[in-house]
């Protein structure tokens, strides 16, 4: 597997074609510009969500409100906005933030660079929802063939022999199981100390959640 590997990039959802295309890239982009896009994919989502929680507005009006010079013509003011409809839930907004602050330090801080640089690496590991939504354990019907495809793990691989340990015991009795937004049978717990995957798997969660329960008008729950 490509160090450049992606965790969880095999489901990530998009909305058109153009997302599709740019997802397709981010494994090839170095750190800097795979996350600078990953954001924009996040700030799309974002904004299709707040105006299915406004009225109906002709482009004029949405100009107006979400060019560079409206008021939610910026990220964090999209947030805040997010937060004040009751969008997304206090650590929604906290990562929000902290991958806003990733972004920025991408565009305009030469000295960040990569994940692995002190204070990106530190804002990434501060992000609070991902160590509750990603399990390690097998699940119901684990096709370990099907997994390895989509993992890119080639037969006799290390990882596709651990697969396949697994798939024989996901049919005992008793097997482990834990409903979570991803899951990864096979990958150690490490990799949610890891830097990269802690920010493209929350913004992989974030973008999933908007998109696939859709359009809200009426009080509900926070999408995360």
């Amino acid at each position: 597997m490509s160090d450049r590997y992606i965790l969880g990039i095999e489901c990530w959802p998009y909305r058109s074609e153009a997302e599709g295309s740019a997802l397709r890239e981010l494994e090839s982009l170095s750190d800097r510009a795979a996350g600078i896009v990953a954001l924009s994919l996040l700030e799309n989502s974002l904004v299709s969500v707040l105006l299915d929680s406004f009225i109906d507005l002709d482009k004029t009006s949405l100009k107006e409100l979400l060019g560079e010079s409206g008021p939610l013509g910026i990220f964090s003011a999209k947030i805040k906005m997010a937060f004040a409809l009751g969008l997304v839930s206090a650590d929604g907004k906290n990562d929000l933030d902290v991958i806003r602050r990733i972004r920025n330090d991408f565009a305009h801080n030469l000295s960040e660079s990569t994940f692995d640089s002190a204070k990106t690496k530190n804002r990434c590991l501060s992000l609070k929802l991902v160590d509750g939504i990603v399990s390690f354990d097998v699940w119901p019907g684990f096709d370990a063939a099907q997994l390895k495809s989509m993992m890119r793990f080639p037969e006799g691989s290390k990882e596709a022999l651990q697969l396949d340990e697994l798939a024989a015991s996901a049919t005992a009795e008793g097997a482990p199981y834990k409903q979570t937004a991803f899951c990864f049978p096979g990958f150690s717990p490490g990799w949610l100390k890891d830097p990269r995957a802690r920010f493209f798997l929350t913004i992989n969660y974030f973008v999933g959640n908007m998109l696939v329960r859709g359009p809200r008008r009426a009080a509900a729950e926070p999408y995360f």
